[in-house]
């Protein structure tokens, strides 16, 4: 943008600024940008960042075990201690919910 830039506007050092407003502004008016003059280098370099990217969510989706832990392939591999199931625990959502409300009642 420099080279058009300097070739269209009298004066023009190569500064640069972003401006966010809430009023329209006036660009000069013989500024006109062509874009960018894509070769295959910068494609390829384009996709290869791409492809990278792409590598990385894999090798990471490849490890993720979705919080399961019976999916986890780095589960504890230690035998479980003797004595049965763990005993089954029975629980009362409509008192738990009034003793959470009581809680926050004094919060």
């Amino acid at each position: 943008m420099v080279p058009a830039g300097q070739a269209a506007i009298p004066g023009y050092k190569g500064e640069f600024s972003l401006t966010v407003a809430d009023k329209s502004i006036q660009v000069f008016p013989s500024f006109h940008r062509d874009g960018i003059d894509w070769t295959t280098g910068e494609v390829l370099l384009r996709l290869g960042w791409v492809l990278a990217a792409l590598a990385l969510v894999l090798l990471a989706a490849t490890f993720f075990d979705g919080f399961d832990p019976a999916r986890s392939r780095w589960r504890s591999r230690a035998k479980p201690k003797q004595g049965g199931a763990a005993p089954e625990v029975e629980v009362d959502m409509v008192s738990s919910a009034r003793e959470v409300g009581r809680l926050f009642t004094f919060i």
